[in-house]
């Protein structure tokens, strides 16, 4: 147990090192944290009605995305599915 304990903590090492290293590079390249602000600092400075309005489009556009992507996941999962299934298939011998 004590193994695989450090086998873990070896790859969680390797992996954050790399996650934060990719991290510091896109930080340098793009400041995302300032565009983050003025986005905000633009959406505060206008009025309710155009909050809500850009909020109402928001939601709709993140909706029609995820309909969107279960769709496709859906295509992709049914394709992989019969492909797994014909090749089944020919290894028991059913194609002859």
């Amino acid at each position: 147990m004590v193994l695989l304990n450090n086998i873990y903590l070896l790859v969680m090492e390797r992996i954050s090192g790399f996650i934060g290293s990719i991290s510091d590079v896109l930080n340098d390249i793009i400041d995302i944290e300032s565009y983050i602000t003025a986005v905000y600092n633009y959406v505060m400075g206008l009025g309710y009605f155009m909050q809500l309005g850009l909020a109402i489009l928001l939601i709709i556009v993140v909706i029609m995305g995820l309909i969107s992507l279960v769709k496709v996941l859906t295509k992709i999962i049914i394709v992989v599915a019969i492909i797994i299934a014909i090749g089944l298939l020919y290894n028991h011998g059913v194609f002859g």
